[in-house]
């Protein structure tokens, strides 16, 4: 290929790395002039530079070797207190060094799609240069986002990572056991008709917290019924349509478990809506245990996540590495608990 084979647009590092055949990564090294690189493969780029007419961008260069001392977090416009808990505890942690959290507020339409996500951390890359990614969940534990991250060398930390793609630090809780017990909790107070509202379909942590819950009905012999099993994406307003759907069937569930807190308490209120006492003819759970869960008009059933456990892990270890250069794979596994408040009680 050649530059006349690329017409209307100028010739790119990734346009190099393909005719090279080479990542992207060594193009880089080659174009920064590290001193690490093999012979062998400075003359096979930049024989294919030399072929495109590649004309590095100097303030791209310059941008790569600046340092900003910046790690990114991406931050939902619409975050519950969740995410508030990560970003305090990394700030907090990152006092007395060199660092400095950057958030980049998402609006509510980029991030229910991995593409939507993965523009969003490109535009923190390329806006703000960025040194590493603090990942939070629900997106450390999309595929699609950390193998971007992986596949363009960014360094990054996840807080609660279920994922395929296991990146250099990161930190989780044993989801499947965690919607295990507090389905089993539920099911031990006579709950047979269970009701459950899932979270956003491409994450991995949706599927760990939705076979807890498959594996607590099977291990006590229950069937489950397909119009008791609702998709949810984690947030109200979606999960107010979820609870009404359910409350509104002929036979209703007697409890419900969902997700996350915030779902919870959208089937809370729709409950409110409807006179059904909760928890005397509804039992609700949550997953999370985020700060309302105990100021909710009922104090919420749920399970707590280690959330400033899991993100000092991670913070401490990524700073540590983007500190020392030292690649040290970590990996953490922190303990969730079931937490039992009074929005569930025996089946009446």
């Amino acid at each position: 290929m050649s530059k006349s084979a690329m017409p209307g647009r100028n010739v790119t590092m990734q346009d190099v790395a393909g005719h090279a055949g080479v990542s992207m990564k060594s193009v880089s090294r080659v174009v920064n002039n590290e001193p690490s690189v093999s012979k062998k493969l400075r003359v096979k780029v930049e024989a294919s530079i030399a072929e495109l007419n590649f004309k590095p961008n100097v303030h791209a260069r310059y941008m790569a070797k600046a340092r900003s001392n910046l790690i990114g977090f991406p931050l939902p416009a619409v975050a519950s207190s969740f995410f508030y808990h990560i970003l305090d505890t990394a700030i907090e942690l990152c006092k007395g060094t060199t660092y400095n959290i950057l958030t980049y507020p998402m609006r509510r339409d980029e991030y229910h799609s991995s593409e939507s996500i993965i523009g969003v951390l490109e535009q923190m890359r390329v806006s703000s240069n960025i040194e590493a990614i603090l990942l939070p969940p629900p997106f450390s534990s999309d595929v699609k986002v950390t193998q971007w991250l992986e596949d363009n060398n960014v360094p990054f930390a996840c807080v609660g990572q279920i994922s395929e793609v296991k990146s250099l630090i990161h930190t989780t809780t044993n989801i499947e056991s965690g919607m295990h017990a507090v389905t089993q909790y539920v099911i031990d107070l006579g709950h047979a008709r269970i009701g459950y509202i899932s979270g956003p379909e491409q994450l991995l942590a949706v599927a760990e917290r939705k076979r807890g819950f498959f594996k607590a009905l099977e291990s006590n012999g229950i069937k489950p019924d397909p119009a008791l099993i609702l998709k949810g994406d984690f947030q109200f307003p979606k999960a107010l349509v979820s609870a009404k759907t359910l409350l509104t069937l002929p036979e209703r569930p007697t409890a419900i478990i969902c997700s996350n807190d915030i779902t919870a308490f959208a089937v809370l209120q729709v409950a409110n809506q409807m006179g059904i006492k909760v928890p005397e003819d509804l039992s609700i759970t949550g997953f999370d245990d985020i700060p309302e869960a105990d100021m909710s008009m009922v104090p919420l059933t749920t399970v707590r996540q280690p959330v400033e456990e899991m993100t000092s892990i991670a913070v401490q270890t990524l700073l540590s590495y983007l500190q020392t250069g030292e690649v040290v794979k970590y990996e953490s596994m922190c303990t969730n608990h079931l937490v039992i408040r009074r929005s569930v009680a025996p089946v009446n």
